[in-house]
């Protein structure tokens, strides 16, 4: 391809394609779909206009796929003259040079301004916002430009009550705010549907007087028993041993219990509707299975014969065959039920013509709609197209210091530090952490809750994953509260509700075991220094006996149990001073300081190394696709790069920072003393850092071999 190569550099630790121009849009069909940083992303998961998203998303399943994107930029491509109108962050404005004029849909879309906004068209440029406004008044009225009419689109009483009884009789289809409407399938196919019945209603082949509405019913109630009696009696006829299988014999007869009235109806209803015979005739009058006798009356009363042959009912079920057929090509509409005489007055009437106008003016108006519907795609496609590529099918724009993209869902305020690696998930956090644990990141995963101004002030609730990529995590924990500031600047109240742990930064990972060591050591020594558990040991061990108290011997005081307690832990303060003066007397210093070394080096090095293994693995592609993207690049989460996402604000240039802490000016010096009162906290820390490490020094140089100066 003629003009700039495309540009190929590592982006997140993985080759991308850098796009930096809307020109270099050009060679998207030239980048193979596994290359691209995304192939697919849930749409709600993208911050952006939504309209945008929507004609993104052109199968509507809540999902963007890199086929609609490229079937997008080819519709981008055949209505703008060059990519190089695109802008991001642009307004939007849409300037009527930029639609290409050398294309059927570039022609379409200038002759819809023509035809529809020539008004609103000022130095040649349109807003969006006129566009939106026109789409809005054109569907205001009973048209919609959907393909439904509703009833109340109908002036005339007659015109009304048509479509009224349309609706009744197929079930309407849904229209605007969910009431039912016609469609013109509905209409057809209640039209055809008439067509039929009326045909039927008039066919000659059926008896004068004869109405099958009412006798068909009468003949379907005994139609499965007079098929099933005359089977039986074609049986007989094939073999006359048939017969007993229709004669009771009372040691075969089932198990039946005689109380049970619904039991004994249901035996009834199964047997047959009379005795089978040779002959294949039923007498109505004559032993009749009690259960249908009233069927049975009904149906010599209606049809004149109180005895039938084989021959009479077979011509009779021809009869009714077309009937029968008929009723099975319905599919479901009940037409009859409006009758012959409202079916031919709707049919002959105008308001059957002035429906057939409406859904013209209806489609007429959905072609208007379509082409202002255009040219709102188009204005939003030029306003946020471009960036959309940088945040899909590369992550430039995620990369990029002090700016959110589109992934991102805003920045989380807490523990005095920024996080921008936010990004919405649904409420169902345990689908998020299968995925998310295995990204090797520290994620909190937060509860967002606002007030909706518009909707009288209507709780809002929102869930996001955020990834701590920097700086330490000792203070972040479950319940801990910030705020959120979403990507269109609103404010949200933020609370964690749970945490995956993993690697933050380097530091952390050094400091890690000497915290843990620090803890450790803490506990130990406040449960050796605790008073109140010395004094129970002491109690206990110094428990006078039975027969000692018998003897005279007294029992320790309480008071004498603190003396105690005083003067053990003296003597034993005196004797570590002394032993470690003593000690020190024998070590050199040099000896001093590479004992000090070795032993920071033990403690420090394995953590170090585990820390540059575990940040190394931090994997933000997961991160994502534990929120619905489809990722197709591995995203390394450095040191450097946590930077970006996770930080200190810094304090303005201008501002004058003094280090010495306010507080300190309001305390008041009563006497020569009292400064020098101030420094002994600290001059106790030294000493007793130093005492620590001497101490093990001392240790280590009695039990290994001695380093030579």
């Amino acid at each position: 391809m003629s003009g700039k190569k495309m540009l190929i550099q590592k982006l997140g630790g993985s080759y991308q394609f850098i796009i930096k121009s809307p020109e270099e849009l050009k060679h998207i069909p030239d980048l193979n779909v596994a290359r691209w940083a995304a192939s697919a992303a849930a749409s709600e998961n993208l911050n952006c206009d939504q309209k945008f998203l929507e004609f993104l998303d052109s199968d509507k399943n809540g999902r963007i796929r890199a086929d609609e994107v490229k079937e997008a930029y080819l519709w981008l491509k055949d209505v703008v003259k060059d990519f190089s109108v695109l802008h991001s962050e642009s307004e939007a404005i849409l300037d009527l040079s930029e639609i290409s004029d050398a294309t059927d849909q570039g022609r379409e879309l200038l002759t819809a301004v023509s035809e529809l906004l020539s008004e609103c068209v000022k130095d040649n440029k349109i807003r969006i916002e006129d566009v939106r406004a026109k789409a809005k008044s054109l569907a205001s009225g009973p048209l919609k430009g959907n393909g439904v009419i509703t009833a109340t689109a109908f002036n005339g009483t007659l015109s009304r009550q048509l479509a009224e009884d349309i609706i009744s009789v197929t079930g309407g289809v849904p229209g605007p705010g969910g009431e039912k409407g016609i469609s013109e399938f509905l209409l057809e196919g209640f039209l055809n549907d008439a067509d039929s019945y009326l045909k039927w209603e008039n066919n000659p082949d059926i008896p004068a007087g004869q109405k099958f509405s009412t006798d068909y019913p009468v003949y379907n109630k005994l139609r499965g028993k007079l098929d099933e009696y005359f089977d039986y009696c074609r049986m007989i006829i094939l073999d006359p041993a048939n017969r007993s299988r229709f004669t009771s014999t009372p040691y075969l007869l089932p198990e039946l219990e005689l109380k049970d009235h619904d039991a004994v109806q249901e035996y009834l209803k199964s047997a047959p509707l009379a005795s089978p015979c040779p002959e294949t005739v039923i007498d109505f009058e004559k032993d009749v299975n009690p259960f249908y006798q009233e069927d049975a009356a009904n149906f010599v009363n209606t049809f004149a014969m109180k005895v039938m042959t084989l021959k009479q009912w077979q011509q009779l079920k021809e009869r009714f065959a077309a009937y029968e057929e008929y009723l099975i090509g319905k599919d479901g509409n009940r037409v009859d039920r409006l009758g012959s005489d409202k079916l031919n007055r709707y049919l002959k009437s105008p308001a059957l013509e002035k429906l057939r106008n409406l859904l013209k003016e209806d489609n007429n108006l959905k072609i208007r709609l379509q082409k202002l519907s255009d040219l709102e795609k188009l204005i939003l496609f030029k306003q946020h197209f471009f960036r959309f590529t940088r945040n899909f099918v590369s992550f430039g724009e995620l990369f990029t210091p002090g700016k959110h993209s589109m992934i991102q869902a805003g920045t989380v305020i807490m523990d005095g530090r920024c996080f921008d690696l936010t990004i919405r998930i649904k409420d169902d956090i345990l689908e998020h952490k299968k995925i998310a644990a295995k990204c090797n990141m520290y994620i909190m995963y937060l509860k967002l809750k606002s007030r909706d101004k518009t909707k009288n002030f209507e709780e809002k609730i929102m869930y996001v994953a955020t990834a701590v990529a920097g700086g330490g995590c000792s203070r972040l924990y479950i319940g801990k509260p910030g705020i959120f500031i979403g990507w269109d600047g609103n404010a949200w109240d933020a609370r964690v509700v749970d945490i995956v742990n993993g690697p933050v930064s380097l530091l952390q990972s050094l400091l890690l075991p000497l915290n843990n060591f620090s803890n450790f050591m803490s506990e130990k020594l406040e449960k050796v220094t605790s008073l109140a558990n010395l004094q129970q040991t002491l109690n206990k061990s110094l428990t006078v006996p039975a027969d000692a108290a018998k003897t005279g011997s007294s029992a320790l005081t309480g008071g004498s149990i603190m003396v105690l307690c005083g003067s053990i832990g003296v003597a034993a303060i005196g004797s570590s001073i002394a032993f470690i003066i003593k000690s020190l007397s024998a070590v050199s210093g040099w000896r001093i300081l590479g004992w000090t070394i070795l032993i920071l080096l033990i403690i420090s090095l394995p953590p170090v190394i585990s820390g540059i293994y575990k940040l190394r693995k931090r994997n933000l592609g997961l991160f994502l696709e534990a929120a619905g993207w489809a990722i197709n690049l591995p995203l390394r989460l450095d040191a450097g790069t946590g930077s970006i996402f996770t930080y200190t604000p810094r304090y303005p240039a201008e501002a004058n920072i003094v280090h010495l802490d306010l507080i300190r000016s309001y305390i008041k010096i009563e006497s020569p003393g009292t400064e020098c009162r101030r420094c002994r906290p600290i001059l106790l820390w030294i000493a007793i850092i130093f005492a620590v490490i001497t101490g093990i020094v001392i240790v280590i140089n009695n039990f290994l071999p001695v380093i030579p100066d």
